[in-house]
């Protein structure tokens, strides 16, 4: 080799070290502004839309666009699209398309999670099985075309779709390596999006189910109490009151919430409340009949069906109180009522007794005297 050609391959080698740096650069830079397009945004319209240009513009391809594609609903659907320049043969194709178009290579991207090309004079054999390898080198005119997906789920996936229209191209390591990192960088946003999209979903259900919730809770006409169970197994202070039991006893909801159930106990019925704690210990449940105070001071009976159950890791006790008051007042007005018609059945039977008594002792007077009797017997009526 002479001094010349020595001096040439150096240069050569140069140049290429050059070259490669450039393009390393180009590509950190490519990069940067995609993570910075990224912590911008927080919608995946606008970071796919911007992460498809700047790669477009750092690979120098004619035309690069984004689609979704869903197997669960056969289809293609073209999101975003970039043109390099005006030109007859560079048009857009962004739409919607029936996977059946492309079914063979998006399976075997479905299958692999990996990148497929195709040349227009070297089509790949998942493009030749479905003839779709016709439809993207003939139809759509591509010489040179790269698919790159990513952000895989159970329905489906992502791609990139790379397209040299005016001349063909390979596609480098180096190339691929960038896709590979832009792609990652995507998909880290992406699930971060859906991320927030389905604890957003999630939040709004929860607030229309508790929304729901208050609506039966405040609704209810019987009065409902939450307690807490006390480490002695005790009630304890309440936590949540509907306003049935704030208009029934009279206090506030603020006003409640300091209290126990033994503040609203009546001492004339404390002594049932031993046995009804032991049975709702045992069975998670119990039923029983008390007497409460009101603010007023005013006594009222009250059924109690009390539920044991746990919320976040710890032991509650929900009350659910009907006043019982009228029926229990109708129950006794009617007791008394039912011994006062016994007491006069008693007097009426017992003065009809003497009545006849007396009439027997007129017919037997009235017999002595040889006169016939003045009454009915008892045996003719």
């Amino acid at each position: 080799m002479t001094p010349s050609s020595k001096h040439t391959t150096a240069e050569l080698h140069q140049a290429q070290t050059a070259l490669g740096y450039q393009q390393q650069l180009r590509f950190a830079t490519a990069l940067n502004d995609i993570a910075a397009v990224i912590a911008a945004n927080d919608t995946p319209d606008a970071i796919l839309e911007n992460a498809n240009r700047r790669i477009a513009e750092t690979l120098h391809v004619d035309r690069a666009l984004l689609y979704d594609v869903s197997f669960e609903k056969n289809c293609i659907v073209g999101l975003c699209e970039w043109l390099r320049q005006p030109h007859p043969d560079i048009a857009a194709t962004k739409d919607e398309y029936p996977l059946a178009m492309f079914l063979s290579p998006f399976t075997e991207i479905r299958k692999t999670k990996q990148h497929l090309t195709s040349q227009i004079d070297a089509v790949t054999e998942h493009f030749l099985a479905d003839g779709s390898g016709k439809i993207l080198h003939g139809h759509f005119k591509i010489k040179s075309l790269l698919w790159y997906p990513f952000a895989f789920d159970d329905h489906g996936y992502y791609v990139f779709t790379l397209n040299q229209i005016l001349t063909q191209r390979p596609w480098t390591a180096a190339e691929l390596g960038f896709m590979e990192a832009a792609a990652t960088q995507v998909t880290g946003v992406l699930i971060k999006i859906r991320l927030l999209a389905e604890r957003t979903r999630a939040e709004a259900a929860l607030r229309t189910s508790e929304e729901q919730f208050r609506l039966l809770f405040n609704s209810s006409r019987d009065a409902i109490l939450v307690h807490e169970l006390t480490p002695e197994k005790l009630p304890g202070r309440f936590i949540e009151v509907n306003q049935e039991a704030c208009r029934r006893y009279g206090y506030t909801r603020a006003e409640l919430l300091q209290m126990r159930p033994t503040d609203l106990d009546a001492p004339e019925g404390l002594a049932a409340m031993p046995a009804a704690m032991q049975r709702l210990l045992a069975d998670g449940h119990a039923a029983w009949e008390g007497m409460h105070l009101t603010r007023s001071g005013r006594t009222i009976n009250v059924d109690i069906v009390n539920v044991l159950y746990d919320f976040r890791g710890q032991p509650m006790i929900m009350a659910v109180v009907r006043d019982i008051t009228a029926r229990t007042q109708a129950e006794a007005q009617m007791t008394q009522q039912l011994d006062e018609l016994r007491r006069w059945q008693a007097v009426t039977l017992g003065r009809e007794g003497r009545i006849n008594e007396l009439k027997r002792e007129v017919n037997a007077l009235a017999a002595r005297l040889g006169e016939p009797p003045r009454y009915a017997t008892q045996e003719r009526q």
